[in-house]
């Protein structure tokens, strides 16, 4: 019998007094809760402290602690009603508020008005210095504890942390647990200081009042180690640099806010605070410079060259004059809600070599294209013909961006919109356009390096066929050569190549992503962490001449497409979008209310449910490869059930007892089917083997049929119907487009899929396995089509949100109209579904990204962070 969960035993122990409703989310220390104050006939925000807090903490000594914030009274800081134990649960009640948190606000409109922005802090830091009169410190001011009240400011949570830290004492530090959020603590937080005071909240206010302006906290990092470790020693980016608009006294005093030692902090919060409303307030930091100084470092890099002649070609000698007024500014690139960027699973942005324009895959009027940036404007625009647009690269000159979309290779030119169908691609894995006339990609997954001349109209031919299959080309300037990544089935192993001119590939480096080359002279790529890594290189015998080193880390990687989102400029601009390839498992309801099972994952994907909704089946990155696993829901326990080879895509068999998945092993050169028993013990078997790679399978209800999805080097994705007990396979869906991220209907009757047929990644619905007609069932764009249990209902996701279509089945297929569920910012894959359904239909099991939304940065003179950080 299953234990009854936490909402039933808090009724049970608050009977007569709350009763809860919902969950309304989770945040660091405590999980809140909806719930009727029964005698006071009002809702409230009940907050229940995290279990693992809770054991180290203790009742007497948190309920004690916490009474000393009961009588704070201020117009902007939430009260607290009541405290207590039941059954074991530690409990504090707070007003419920309807609205948003500062943080959900921030995350909608990115960078709030400053005039606004500033006087929430003005108001928030009024509130702290009347707890601060008092002796009470709040230790975890962030965003997500600041509720929006008829646009004001209402602290929540106060003196929470600080019940928690002197409750705890030692023990709390002896478990590794921690009171405070990584992105707003003070260094002396960070450093593990228990006797903070209010300079600490201070800092952390000014944290938060930098996120308003910039949308992104002061110091960021792949992981809260990372974080924590910039605080204490990173250089601060000046609010100015990343908007100009910000006043110079608010920049300053920010500045002064954000001080490591407290003592060069304002004295208290009401000084900062008036500081913030004195236009002439200054304050001299001579590690940031003058504004007129700062403008200067924005001229870019001065670049020679020296041409020389090197066999076939011509090669370039790059030599970069640094100056010591330069330093290497990070800046998150603002975008608006309607144009922002459009994670697709592979990379989405593109510098021009001079560094003057950037092009990033994004969304306009609905619609997913290229959007373009010029440097020297502040308006984004659409760049016309691209629509569904992916994987863009410029031309040498910077007046043309190359692109793929609807199974083709396409150019545009940025100065007269003409546009050019250079070849038909399948599958592609990303292009580059060279010096020497040639535009260069890479056939999809199982296609080598080709080529095809700039001005359209001939045929395509191979540069360079490996065993391994190839990915994201990147042009040597002057006609040297091409940098290729190399992918032999699995991210772990994946290596960059170089192609001389004329000649077959050969490898240089054994492990990284995303190669291109930098002025400095450095080959510079990421691994599988996000961090971006060089190692000198020489154009002429096109070689590494030195140690590999890290430059700087949080780069979006992502291990399905074995990409990341990065492009370099000569001119030491670079520009890239935050992430990481660490996710979380997180299970969604149908109004977005998450909640976080697991985290810390590496390269999880394809989630799916079992029948009976106790189990999880997934995907996930292993130190020997991709391996499948499988998650309990209720134990919070998983099993590895592969060991050999890159084992990606799960499925489970109708009964439950197995699942069937693609393989490649070390013994082999393709993907094949296998499946393997769920409790364990056996070696996976064998299903499905073929000339082509098999990359995903679902069963029929009764077990005798497979859907399975196949990549040809032609076609590109294809669909067959494979009959188990006569080992006959016939054709489903192949055409030439890429028919793929299929998924099967409860009764086996239909199967919905995505095609690229239009141009745009859509989902249709056709019956299973034929033959007849297909209907598109998404509007404007879909991917990723899962059925509920029932067949009453068919989810896909759009460019912006999880989507709903009601489904009536009889003889004759019929849908309704679109209901939307609640905003997407989970991890994608294009070719398959990355989420499960649970049988009942109201929750979603996915991947959550490290970094939920993402964001373009740009990085101006970067090459000097490069040649700061090589080895001498």
């Amino acid at each position: 019998m299953n234990p009854p969960d936490p909402i039933t035993r808090l009724n049970a122990a608050l009977e007569g007094r709350y009763l809860i409703e919902s969950e309304l989310g989770e945040g660091g220390m405590a999980t809140v809760y909806l719930a009727d104050d029964i005698k006071h006939e009002r809702k409230v925000a009940l907050k229940v402290l995290k279990p693992e807090l809770a054991a180290v903490v203790g009742a007497d000594r948190f309920l004690a602690e916490i009474k000393t914030t009961a009588n704070l009274q201020h117009p902007h800081i939430l009260p607290l009603f009541d405290s207590g134990e039941a059954d074991s649960f530690l409990f504090y009640v707070m007003p419920y508020v309807e609205g948003e948190t500062l943080q959900e606000r921030i995350d909608r409109e990115k960078q709030l008005p400053v005039a606004e922005a500033v006087r929430i802090a003005a108001d928030i830091a009024e509130a702290l210095e009347h707890a601060h009169r008092q002796g009470i410190i709040h230790r975890d001011i962030k965003p997500a504890n600041v509720l929006m009240s008829n646009g004001r400011p209402l602290i929540a949570d106060f003196g929470i942390a600080l019940a928690v830290g002197v409750a705890g004492g030692d023990r709390l530090t002896e478990t590794g647990l921690s009171v405070g959020t990584p992105w707003y603590m003070s260094p002396e937080q960070a450093t593990g200081d228990q006797q903070v005071g209010p300079a600490s909240d201070t800092y952390s206010l000014a944290a938060v009042l930098y996120e308003m302006l910039t949308a992104e906290p002061p110091f960021t990092g792949r992981t809260a180690q990372a974080v924590l470790g910039r605080i204490i020693q990173g250089a601060l980016v000046s609010v100015s640099e990343t908007r100009k608009s910000v006043p110079v006294n608010v920049d300053h005093a920010i500045r002064k806010a954000l001080e490591r030692l407290p003592a060069d902090r304002f004295t208290g919060v009401g000084e900062f605070a008036a500081a913030l409303g004195q236009p002439g307030f200054r304050y001299a930091d001579p590690s940031v410079g003058t504004r007129s100084e700062r403008n200067r470092l924005w001229k870019g890099i001065s670049i020679g060259s020296t041409i020389l002649a090197a066999g076939f070609g011509v090669a370039f000698v790059w030599a970069v004059q640094r100056s010591p007024e330069r330093q290497v500014m990070y800046a998150p690139l603002a975008l608006a809600d309607e144009q922002e960027l459009v994670p697709v699973g592979s990379p989405s942005v593109a510098l021009s070599r001079d560094g003057t324009r950037l092009v990033y895959t994004g969304s306009w009027d609905g619609s997913q294209m290229l959007l373009l940036r010029r440097m020297d404007r502040l308006e984004v625009e659409p760049v016309t013909g691209t629509e569904g647009a992916h994987d863009p690269f410029f031309s040498p000159d910077g007046s043309a961006v190359g692109f793929f979309s609807g199974g083709k290779l396409r150019t545009v030119s940025l100065v007269d919109g003409r546009s050019l169908t250079l070849a038909d691609v399948p599958t592609s894995r990303g292009g580059t356009w060279s010096d020497d006339g040639y535009v260069y990609y890479a056939a999809g997954t199982v296609g080598g390096l080709r080529r095809v001349r700039e001005t359209g109209g001939g045929e395509s031919e191979t540069v360079t066929q490996l065993l391994a299959s190839h990915r994201w080309p990147s042009a040597l300037p002057g006609g040297a050569g091409v940098l290729v990544g190399t992918y032999a089935g699995d991210a772990a192993y994946a290596g960059i190549a170089v192609v001389p001119p004329g000649d077959s590939a050969r490898l240089v480096i054994e492990h990284g992503l995303m190669p291109q080359y930098s002025a400095t002279g450095h080959l510079v790529f990421v691994d599988l962490d996000g961090a971006v890594q060089a190692v000198p290189f020489d154009l002429e015998t096109l070689e590494t001449t030195g140690p590999v080193f890290t430059v700087f880390e949080g780069v979006s990687v992502d291990l399905s497409s074995v990409g990341a989102d990065i492009s370099l400029a000569q001119d030491g601009t670079l520009a890239y979008v935050s992430g990481s390839s660490v996710y979380g498992l997180v299970r969604v309801d149908r109004n977005g209310v998450e909640r976080v099972l697991a985290d810390s994952l590496l390269g999880l994907e394809a989630v799916r449910v079992s029948p009976d909704g106790r189990q999880l089946a997934m995907s996930m990155q292993e130190r020997t490869g991709m391996a499948v696993m499988v998650y309990d829901i209720a134990g919070g326990a998983s099993r590895r059930l592969t060991f050999d080879g890159t084992a990606r895509y799960p499925s489970w068999h109708p009964m439950g007892d197995r699942l069937v998945f693609s393989l490649r092993t070390p013994s082999t050169d393709g993907v094949d089917l296998y499946e393997v028993s769920t409790n364990g013990g056996e070696p996976p078997t064998p299903v499905y083997q073929a000339p082509f790679d098999q990359y995903e399978g679902e069963w029929t209800p009764d077990g005798e049929r497979l859907a399975i999805r196949e990549t040809t080097p032609v076609r590109g994705r294809d669909v067959v119907s494979f009959e188990m007990g006569d080992d006959s396979v016939s054709s489903v869906l192949r055409t030439p487009f890429n028919d793929r991220a299929i998924a099967l209907s409860p009764d086996g009757r239909r199967i919905a899929y995505v095609s690229d047929e239009s141009g745009v990644d859509e989902v249709y619905v056709r019956d299973f396995p034929g033959p007849g007609g297909r209907l598109k069932v998404s509007v404007n764009g879909g991917g990723e089509p899962r059925w509920s249990a029932d067949g009453r209902e068919l989810f896909y996701r759009n460019m912006r949100s999880f989507v709903a279509v009601p489904i009536r089945d009889g003889p004759v297929f019929q849908y309704g109209q679109e209901q939307v569920l609640f905003s997407d910012v989970y991890a994608r894959n294009g070719d398959h579904g990355q989420y499960g359904v649970d049988p009942t239909g109201e929750f979603f099991y996915l991947p959550q990204s490290a970094t939920r939304k993402a964001s373009v940065v740009l990085v101006f003179n970067w090459s000097d962070a490069l040649l700061e950080r090589m080895p001498n």
